[in-house]
C-alpha cells in the first residue's frame, strides 16, 4: 500500500479508544505511538473505524497529552 494507514477502535459512545497504524511500504500495522509517529497532512492517508477529523482530534489530544 503506497498510503498510510490509521486504524481507529472505538468504544460504545463511538468515541476513539485506540488507534492502529500501518506506515506505508510495511507489512503489518500496530499501536500509534503519538511519541514516534507523526501524521503528515502532506501524505496521502487512509482512514478506517472512525471518521477521518474524529481520528486526527484523537491523535492531536495524544500528542499533546505525551508532551508534557
Amino acid at each position: 500500500m503506497t498510503t498510510t494507514h490509521y486504524i481507529a477502535e472505538t468504544d460504545e459512545a463511538h468515541q476513539v479508544s485506540a488507534l492502529w497504524v500501518k506506515p506505508k511500504g510495511r507489512k503489518s500495522a500496530r499501536v500509534f505511538n503519538p511519541l514516534v509517529d507523526q501524521l503528515d497532512p502532506s501524505q496521502a492517508a487512509k482512514f478506517d473505524g472512525a471518521p477521518e477529523a474524529d481520528i486526527k482530534k484523537w491523535i492531536a489530544v495524544r500528542k499533546a497529552i505525551s508532551a508534557r
